[in-house]
């Protein structure tokens, strides 16, 4: 198609510009939609894998103080002996675990 006038030239020059940001705006918008459904599902996955960690830990240190409990229990411990439940961390369980040879 050619034009046949300045005015006409400037005129189809104007709707090709507004054909390509169109199409570009649309393109853009997809991007970023396509975006954020990806961050969502990347952040509900992480979301998921930290409940699982947390729980695990919790059933962990369930275990723990279940396991501490029977020992006191056979031993007849009515009182703290060394230091109170709450001093005691994850890495203090661990080692008094694997030096009393107990596997998870």
């Amino acid at each position: 198609m050619w034009v046949k006038t300045p005015e006409g030239a400037q005129k189809q020059l104007a709707q090709y510009i507004q054909q390509v940001d169109d199409q570009v705006n649309e393109e853009l918008e997809q991007d970023l939609k396509d975006n954020i459904a990806l961050q969502m599902k990347n952040l509900q996955d992480s979301l998921k894998t930290q409940e699982v960690v947390a729980q695990e830990q919790k059933d962990l240190r369930i275990r723990q103080i279940q396991e501490a409990l029977q020992y006191a229990n056979q031993a007849q411990v009515t009182k703290p002996q060394i230091q109170q439940t709450q001093d005691v961390t994850q890495d203090t369980m661990f080692l008094w675990e694997r030096s009393a040879g107990v596997d998870d």
